[in-house]
């Protein structure tokens, strides 16, 4: 059975095209973001690195929330007219 089948045209071929493009997007936006806490936390940790043991740790801690909290939140999406 020979099925024909169009890639340059048709809502569904669009429609995935569309899809990729967002999930590209969204992907780029978290390995962003991922960075960006990454380099927080080093400058954090830089600057904790001479302060007492116990405050340090508490220091660590936040910083991992934030990054938690940066990667579990959801990435809004923006369309573009």
């Amino acid at each position: 059975m020979k099925t024909n089948v169009s890639l340059t045209g048709g809502k569904k071929w669009q429609t995935i095209v569309v899809v990729l493009a967002i999930l590209q997007k969204i992907e780029k936006e978290h390995q962003k973001l991922a960075v960006k806490a990454a380099r927080q936390a080093a400058g954090i940790l830089k600057m904790t690195r001479n302060v007492p043991q116990k405050r340090g740790k508490k220091e660590v801690k936040t910083v991992m929330a934030g990054i938690a909290a940066i990667m579990s939140s959801p990435t809004t999406l923006r369309t573009v007219d």
